[in-house]
């Protein structure tokens, strides 16, 4: 078993957006749309992902780019990976799922764009200007920031920015110099020092991931899915849409009252990320979903919640457990279940 690690009128409609429409665009406006995301786990290496790991970045001196042109940020600090946004198209996947946050979560959930957005608009404002110094600390760099970027041409511009990165760099944060500011160079050319404000470079090290992700425990697009498996309370339901038809545990609806209910199986907010130490009963959920695809490439979602205490319930993603949610939530989405 794996252990790592907004208002609610909102997420509503933001779920009931993608229930009814779905979604997708350009990768510069999937930077901006905050309002739509999704929380999965991947644990297959897909087409998307291959042609992702396989892109060639170069290594750059002058790094110049804006906030639209980020595609990847890592931070790493003492030895440890503390978060990493990346840019990953996929067929059959809509564009505000290409932005995933692989560190902490395990892929578990997508980025809310809009707080991304805003991390990246720091980013830009980094000014490289070289400055003679002793003692900068560099040598022993303990935290280090990875950004990739694409370099669009003026025709590019005009249109839409290139998928992948293609210019990349990482910054090496070394002493500070009593004055507000980190000594910084290029991890390509580290005997050139950069001074970074301080403030700046705390700020994007320091985020925290779970203020950088929509606080909904599961968004599983209904065009993609032909069948929900539930499990509640040890009782088994199953809600199906074919071509022209929907039904719940055997019972046909029509279509508003079948994407209302669907609506509500994804309508459980996160509260806080599972504290590290904390006790997993397995093989102990109150509530199960399984969403079961009916597009190629696409994995199918398992959704768990399992009792944690009794204040709040453990959400599992596809075998995968970072959050907790209300027990309230779980209690009164089992009752709705239970009326259909």
């Amino acid at each position: 078993m794996k252990r790592k690690s907004v208002k609610r009128v909102a997420v509503m409609l933001v779920t009931a957006a993608i229930v009814l429409t779905g979604c997708g665009d350009s990768a510069a406006q999937s930077q901006v749309d905050s309002t739509t995301e999704t929380v999965r786990a991947s644990k297959t290496l897909s087409e998307g992902l291959q042609k992702y790991e396989g892109r060639k970045v170069q290594e750059t001196s002058t790094p110049v780019f804006t906030a639209e042109d980020i595609r990847k940020i890592a931070v790493r600090k003492d030895g440890s990976d503390l978060y990493s946004i990346e840019y990953i198209p996929e067929e059959n996947r809509d564009s505000y799922e290409y932005w995933r946050m692989r560190v902490p979560y395990e892929d578990t959930v997508l980025v809310n764009t809009e707080e991304m957005l805003k991390l990246y608009e720091m980013l830009e404002t980094m000014q490289f200007e070289a400055v003679e110094a002793e003692k900068t600390g560099i040598e022993n760099a303990s935290t280090e920031i990875e950004v990739e970027f694409c370099q669009p041409s003026e025709a590019e511009e005009s249109e839409s920015r290139p998928v992948y990165a293609d210019t990349a760099f990482t910054l090496l944060v070394g002493a500070e110099d009593g004055q507000g500011n980190y000594y910084t160079a290029l991890k390509s050319e580290p005997d050139t020092t950069y001074l970074m404000d301080k403030n700046l470079i705390d700020s994007i090290v320091l985020a925290e991931p779970f203020s950088m992700i929509l606080k909904i425990a599961s968004v599983v697009p209904i065009e993609t899915v032909q069948q929900v498996n539930i499990l509640a309370d040890g009782k088994e339901y199953v809600m199906k849409k074919n071509e022209d038809s929907y039904s719940f545990d055997g019972k046909e609806l029509d279509q508003e009252t079948y994407q209302k209910l669907y609506q509500e199986l994804q309508s459980i907010l996160l509260e806080k990320e599972l504290p590290s130490d904390a006790e997993i009963q397995d093989d102990a959920s109150e509530l199960k979903l399984e969403f079961i695809r009916n597009v190629r490439n696409l994995p199918d979602v398992t959704v768990e919640y399992l009792p944690y205490n009794e204040e709040y319930d453990i959400l599992r993603v596809n075998g995968t457990e970072n959050f907790v949610v209300k027990k309230t939530d779980v209690d009164a989405l089992k009752e709705t279940i239970s009326k259909q």
